[in-house]
């Protein structure tokens, strides 16, 4: 479901042009995302939710439109591996 005002917080988004990931935290609400690598524009439409939790105990909530069985970021707190999979709703949960 498209969100009103954009999106905020902690996202992780494949570029449709050039397919580099980028895993960021924005503050503001945005609607367009900007590639880093090669500048394309895309719209922030329907992303999924993304819950990761890692071994030191934190857990974090993402969007994402990155659609895999899997999905791996790094823990903002201490940089370790964080994995997530993706259920029949096309969300993602830890792997327990």
């Amino acid at each position: 479901m498209d969100k009103p005002d954009g999106y905020k917080g902690f996202l992780y988004l494949r570029c449709e042009h050039c397919g580099e990931e980028h895993a960021f935290n924005i503050k503001t609400p945005i609607g367009d995302y900007v590639c880093k690598k090669c500048g394309g524009v895309m719209p922030l439409q329907d992303l999924r939710r993304a819950c990761f939790r890692c071994e030191c105990g934190r857990e974090w909530k993402y969007h994402t439109n990155i659609d895999a069985r899997l999905l791996e970021t790094t823990c903002v707190n201490c940089m370790s591996p964080m994995v997530a999979e993706q259920d029949k709703n096309g969300d993602y949960w830890p792997l327990r």
